[in-house]
């Protein structure tokens, strides 16, 4: 279990995961890991914007448990992870992506501002090296969504500018988030008391 985690002291709000399978999501996320993070309990975990960060690919998680987080299950870099039968309960966020083939699925969200995000990037799938990497051809079918602001949103912080937040010699992309999320299929997903189901920007 990991429970009660509060936010980080140092200045920079990063590094407070309790959960990161990979480490540079730029140059390793392509890194195939293989791993499984399976029936763990995330409560009160507050540290910072992410409880779990995936930098690495093929990774599954898998029926895990999210109570009363500020954070989300985000995956940062990588691809093609599974992401299967997860619960999240009165969290800020739910699961957000970044990178090509993930597949989210029964997952339950409620009581999220957001539950599913797919996000813009500054380059697109898996050959292309982007400090962000658009999400594209993820698969998002049969979750359960209750109780949120909006469903699933297709596009979040496009333009975002991270000018200044990375090295353009090591990360060579530039530093506008301006590559939207493409070819993501999303079916087959219930809501309940959804203001937005699917919102596309």
């Amino acid at each position: 279990m990991f429970k009660n985690k509060k936010k980080v002291s140092w200045k920079v709000s990063n590094g407070g995961e309790c959960v990161q399978i990979g480490q540079d999501p730029v140059l390793l996320g392509n890194k195939e890991a293989y791993t499984i993070v399976t029936k763990n309990l995330f409560v009160n975990c507050n540290a910072e914007a992410e409880v779990g960060s995936n930098k690495s690919s093929r990774n599954k998680y898998l029926k895990n448990y999210f109570k009363n987080c500020s954070g989300e299950m985000v995956m940062r870099g990588g691809h093609d992870c599974l992401i299967d039968s997860n619960v999240f309960e009165d969290n800020r966020g739910g699961i957000r992506i970044n990178g090509t083939g993930h597949k989210i699925t029964n997952n339950e969200i409620s009581g999220a501002q957001t539950a599913i995000r797919l996000m813009y990037g500054m380059a697109k799938g898996k050959e292309e090296r982007g400090f962000y990497i658009a999400a594209s051809n993820c698969y998002v079918k049969n979750n359960t969504i209750k109780n949120t602001r909006t469903g699933i949103l297709v596009g979040d912080s496009k333009d975002a500018d991270f000018t200044g937040n990375f090295d353009p010699s090591k990360y060579p992309s530039g530093f506008i988030q301006n590559v939207p999320p493409f070819n993501n299929q999303v079916d087959d997903n219930t809501f309940v008391q959804v203001s937005q189901k699917v919102l596309i920007q």
